[in-house]
């Protein structure tokens, strides 16, 4: 009996600890735990793809290795992207140079023409870069890209939708 009165307490004592309301995170806390965490998966993709030429990260295959694309896949911008997102957060040399790295590796990306994802492609990379950075480089590349995309238009069809039209100093070049 004792010890069914022990087990009942330590059970009861057990329910009424884990009832205890405890402190919600703040969410600027967990969000920036989220970006802390990104940021060092994005680091260890762009370390183990540096050396290997025009690769991008693109998935994951059933065994866990890291699946890659070239530049003609249709989302090789968005991991430049990302990395110019990181680097806004935390504006430091190494995100930087990732950024750059894998943004230049899309940009023969701006002669295509047989598909209207360059804006998928060229603005969340270069886009990204240009508005963080400035570089011209990257609104050239833009506008080129831009050239390449009106292509498609054919008034048969009507107004062309997708673009990546840019406004540079108030103007579309």
């Amino acid at each position: 009996m004792k010890n069914s009165i022990t087990a009942g307490l330590l059970l009861l004592s057990a329910f009424l600890i884990s009832c205890q309301q405890n402190e919600k995170e703040p969410l600027s806390q967990v969000i920036e735990r989220g970006l802390q965490r990104a940021t060092g998966q994005a680091l260890l993709m762009a370390k183990e793809l540096e050396s290997q030429e025009g690769a991008f990260p693109r998935s994951t295959n059933p065994d866990g290795t890291l699946m890659t694309s070239d530049y003609h896949w249709w989302c090789s911008g968005f991991f430049p992207g990302e990395l110019w997102y990181l680097y806004e957060n935390n504006p430091t040399e190494e995100l930087k140079r990732f950024a750059e790295l894998y943004t230049d590796r899309v940009e023969e990306y701006k002669n295509v023409t047989y598909t209207h994802d360059i804006g998928f492609v060229l603005n969340c990379s270069f886009g990204n870069g240009y508005r963080l950075t400035g570089n011209p480089h990257y609104a050239d590349v833009m506008v080129t890209g831009s050239n390449s995309l009106i292509t498609r238009y054919d008034e048969r069809v009507a107004p062309y939708a997708p673009g990546i039209l840019i406004p540079i100093s108030g103007n579309f070049r």
